[in-house]
């Protein structure tokens, strides 16, 4: 069995796989309680044959490896453009792209076996990859996140609110806080449709694939088709936990 974690800015998530089957879900903010994860993945433990664990690190927890028990720290495989990967990697900078987005074009092409994939994760940042039809990843872009735009809003003015993200944010606002909603969340929406927009002209039809907590907030306000995949980052390392399971890391 596959333990899976996502190491996040914001939350960590870990899964149990059997095969392609999810048969557990964790999620927790690690900052706030890190012995947490460690109690979660020693109940995992106990109770299942876990024989291997594949991460995505991104949010900065360097000893974070301490929660796995000593007999599968030789079994971890980190996530990086080294890895074997289902696709061809054609990013100038690989040694820069993050694990999470790895993962998720890892398990949008586990859905997709061909053509070209547009995948959406809507998280602390939104991020966008592509992948052409040649199965070469090409790229993307990342961008605030909803939260994280309101965030800016009240941090870089002297008087605009903090507010919480909602997804009744009106197109035209009528008071400052439905103002500042709509710029953060139909903003998002229409910057995602540019993308699918643009992408689909120059290069043709796709398969968008949406993750990411904010997805079921942007999502129903988008004319762009996409399919909403809510563990598509966890399918994506479990994907590359089976391709690299002979590859050992120690940390």
């Amino acid at each position: 069995m596959n333990l899976t974690i996502d190491i996040g800015n914001t939350n960590t998530k870990a899964a149990l796989f059997e095969g392609d089957r999810m048969v557990d879900l964790w999620s927790d903010r690690f900052d706030k309680s890190p012995e947490a994860l460690a109690v979660y993945v020693d109940t995992l433990c106990r109770h299942y044959p876990v024989e291997r664990v594949t991460a995505a690190v991104v949010g900065q927890s360097p000893r974070w490896t301490d929660v796995l028990p000593a007999a599968l720290l030789p079994h971890l495989h980190l996530v990086s453009s080294q890895s074997k990967l289902p696709f061809l990697v054609g990013y100038r900078t690989p040694e820069t792209l993050g694990a999470d987005r790895l993962a998720v074009v890892a398990g949008a092409r586990r859905r997709y076996a061909e053509g070209p994939l547009l995948v959406i994760d809507a998280g602390s940042c939104i991020t966008v990859d592509y992948v052409d039809g040649d199965n070469v990843y090409r790229g993307g872009a990342i961008l605030p996140g909803v939260a994280m735009k309101l965030q800016m809003m009240h941090t870089l003015t002297a008087r605009l609110p903090l507010l919480e993200v909602k997804s009744d944010a009106p197109l035209i606002g009528a008071t400052t806080e439905e103002c500042m909603m709509s710029g953060s969340v139909n903003a998002s929406v229409l910057e995602l449709e540019g993308y699918i927009g643009r992408l689909a002209d120059e290069g043709g039809s796709m398969n968008v694939l949406m993750t990411g907590g904010d997805a079921a907030t942007l999502l129903p306000k988008m004319c762009r088709k996409a399919e909403r995949c809510e563990h598509l980052l966890m399918e994506g390392l479990n994907e590359l936990g089976k391709m690299n399971q002979t590859t050992t890391q120690n940390t």
